[in-house]
């Protein structure tokens, strides 16, 4: 379970990254790193406070409509 929270807020953030705007000179490797660690660590602590909060309505808040997980080796989506 852990695995995949981490796969799933790893893409959440690396997403979030490509979405912005690029800046006239890309930034340097070790710099682009510290950006992708404090987005994905803030991106963490979001959805650990929604599912604390909310419980299973603050996880499944974290899930696109169209998400997919593998359960019990079958893939489940929506």
């Amino acid at each position: 379970m852990r695995c995949f929270l981490f796969a799933f807020v790893f893409s959440l953030a690396a997403t979030t990254v490509t979405a912005q705007k690029p800046t006239s000179r890309p930034l340097a490797p070790a710099a682009q790193a510290s950006i992708w660690e404090k987005e994905l660590r803030q991106a963490d602590l979001d959805f650990a406070r929604q599912t604390a909060a909310r419980r299973l309505e603050g996880w499944m808040s974290f899930f696109a409509d169209d998400a997919s997980i593998i359960h019990d080796g079958q893939t489940v989506t929506g």
